[in-house]
């Protein structure tokens, strides 16, 4: 099961990027996720890997927020662009041509959900929990 590598890749990304801003992992909420739908990714096995590692890591009050990317394919040949399917498999629905990726391969982190608090440094509790959004903290 690759889920649990790519559980931990995630973990091990965004703690970097909150490292090297020196944001408190502990204001984390949520982690969004763009997942393309010829990525090879079990979502739901991911979401059950993610929830083992991150227990054992400092964003253990993180969950994930997973989008899903559709597959756009491009027509070498004529240009247009079609949503994939497995009828065409990356051959043009209209003039029957070669297809290549445009897009549906992803595996980003596109944000975080930050609690916007100030934390009591002598409990480590949270003193406010007004959330606010990171895009783009991880790429």
């Amino acid at each position: 099961m690759h889920e649990a590598s790519l559980a931990r890749a995630i973990i091990a990304s965004v703690s970097e990027a909150l490292d090297e801003r020196h944001i408190d992992p502990r204001r984390v909420r949520r982690i969004h996720l763009a997942i393309g739908e010829l990525a090879q990714v079990d979502v739901e096995s991911l979401e059950f890997a993610f929830g083992f590692a991150v227990e054992e890591s400092s964003l253990r009050t993180s969950s994930l927020v997973i989008a899903s990317v559709p597959a756009v394919l491009a027509c070498t040949q004529c240009g247009s662009r079609n949503l994939y399917s497995a009828e065409f498999f990356f051959t043009c629905p209209l003039c029957q041509g070669a297809c290549v990726v445009e897009a549906g391969k992803e595996f980003d982190v596109v944000g975080l959900d930050l609690d916007d608090a100030e934390l009591d440094d002598d409990s480590g509790h949270f003193v406010r929990s007004a959330c606010c959004a990171v895009e783009g903290v991880v790429t």
